[in-house]
């Protein structure tokens, strides 16, 4: 278990790394963290994403069900030097996304529960370091919460409908019924994979089949794969 009530500093010139990941990806800095923290919850296993929004404190939540990280993985997470993950692995690049979050907010709350593991932290800027607190977990079953305090109470992520239209953009054949079924059949995702905006279900774009598209081309796309 780890020690409750530490607190640790990120030791790295925050700022200014976050400022070359950012540069590492052609989308807006916004769709880009929603695009990592999905992949890194499909990495997990997870059936259900829910976005929560509570534009009274600006804040987003996203939660998932699935494995959880482990007590390593959790450590790494707060260290914008390192990953678990390497390029190629999984369909998150290199773990790195969700750590953008810090560009865009003031305040990223984290809890996490795997099996015999479970923590959470507050993740803060002091200045131009990033300092955490570890702290209890808040969830109750296995899977990762993110709570995103943001700075900009006009943020696209706090936009439901943009939320919508940049999950149906970059993951319509998770939710799509003719491109869905292929992963549940191939047990790529035995269980489907559900997108939930405050409460609602993402439903599908419409998406323009051709007769001779091959879906099984998007297991690679899509499919989590596991770390070595």
């Amino acid at each position: 278990m780890p020690i409750l009530s530490e607190k640790r500093i990120s030791r790295v010139n925050a700022r200014r790394l976050l400022d070359d990941m950012a540069s590492m990806y052609s989308h807006a800095l916004e769709e880009t963290v929603v695009i990592e923290a999905i992949a890194n919850s499909l990495d997990a296993g997870c059936s259900t994403i829910s976005f929560e929004i509570d534009t009274s404190r600006s804040r987003l939540i996203i939660l998932d069900d699935g494995r959880g990280m482990t007590e390593q993985e959790f450590s790494y997470y707060h260290d914008l030097a390192e990953s678990t993950k390497v390029r190629g692995q999984g369909i998150g690049f290199a773990g790195l996304g969700a750590k953008l979050s810090h560009k865009l907010a003031t305040l990223v709350r984290t809890d996490t529960r795997r099996d015999d593991f479970k923590s959470g932290s507050d993740w803060y800027w002091k200045g131009d370091d990033l300092e955490f607190m570890t702290r209890r977990c808040r969830i109750k079953s296995n899977g990762t919460r993110v709570d995103f305090e943001l700075a900009d109470a006009n943020s696209p992520l706090l936009d439901a409908d943009w939320l919508k239209r940049t999950v149906q953009a970059h993951y319509s054949p998770l939710v799509e019924p003719s491109f869905s079924q292929y992963f549940v059949i191939s047990s790529v995702y035995p269980n489907g994979i559900k997108f939930v905006v405050n409460g609602v279900p993402i439903k599908p774009h419409q998406i323009v089949e051709d007769a001779n598209t091959d879906v099984s081309a998007y297991r690679d796309i899509y499919a989590p794969r596991e770390k070595k």
